[in-house]
């Protein structure tokens, strides 16, 4: 099949009400993983995988920096506003789902996200070939806003502690 033709399956993310369509090809895995109290994360820590370090978590064995939506993504507008997009109410609990993204190399970028959802095709009146371009996708009556991984995310993660 000709891949200028195939039309784009999408991922959804929710995170704090806001909406995220991402092409499914990032996509590396998704996985819940509600967050528990204090005493409950300390034992889950010592008969599990997961490290109790707030950011980072361990996932098939290779560590995985969990980022905010405006260190993660970019949109057709250009980067995220952190003051809009990272947003959490200060008594909201961590979200439950872990979605890790496509890498090229040891370490990967994820993020918590409160539902994960897809893959999905957008409705079939816009045309697949200008969704990059568009700003919101519409799919089940909802609109997404349509972002894109920000390139080098890891590269500027380690830069930050070369400093």
């Amino acid at each position: 099949m000709n891949t200028l033709t195939r039309p784009y399956r999408w991922f959804g993310l929710e995170i704090h009400g806001r909406r995220y369509a991402i092409d499914f090809n990032c996509i590396n895995t998704a996985f819940y993983q509600p967050t528990e109290d204090h005493q409950s994360s300390r034992m889950a820590v010592e008969r599990g995988p997961f490290l109790d370090i707030r950011g980072l978590l361990v996932h098939e064995g290779a560590p995985v920096f969990l980022l905010p939506p405006s260190r993660l993504f970019t949109s057709a507008s250009g980067l995220l506003d952190p003051a809009e997009h990272d947003h959490q109410p200060s008594d909201a609990a961590l979200p439950p789902w872990v979605v890790i993204f496509n890498g090229d190399s040891l370490s990967g970028v994820g993020i918590r996200v409160d539902r994960a959802s897809g893959p999905f095709r957008m409705s079939p009146e816009m045309a697949e070939a200008e969704a990059f371009m568009k700003k919101e996708i519409q799919h089940l009556d909802q609109w997404w806003q349509v972002v894109r991984l920000r390139p080098n995310v890891i590269e500027d993660i380690q830069g930050e502690h070369n400093e």
